[in-house]
């Protein structure tokens, strides 16, 4: 790509002009890089636009938060009528 096609198709008035930013990114990244002459995104390695990344369950609680859901303080004891107060 030469840098006149380039600013043709980019520039105002090119046929890329009204794409949005989501549109026109990896196209508008892929134009650039073969202006300049560099490796296109896939062509070296781990050099991607994106990847999809591997989601993992929730652990379960542990002991001490299941307690805490069983009781709404960590010392019942300091209720009202159970001791202390």
């Amino acid at each position: 790509m030469t840098p006149q096609d380039f600013i043709t198709k980019w520039g105002s008035g090119g046929p890329a002009y009204t794409l949005n930013e989501r549109q026109s990114a990896q196209p508008h990244f892929i134009d650039l890089c073969q202006l300049l002459g560099v490796p296109l995104p896939g062509s070296a390695g781990d050099y991607i636009f994106e990847q999809d990344t591997l989601v993992l369950p929730p652990k379960p609680p542990g002991r001490a938060a299941t307690r805490l859901r069983r009781w709404p303080t960590p010392l019942p004891t300091c209720w009202p009528g159970f001791g202390w107060i």
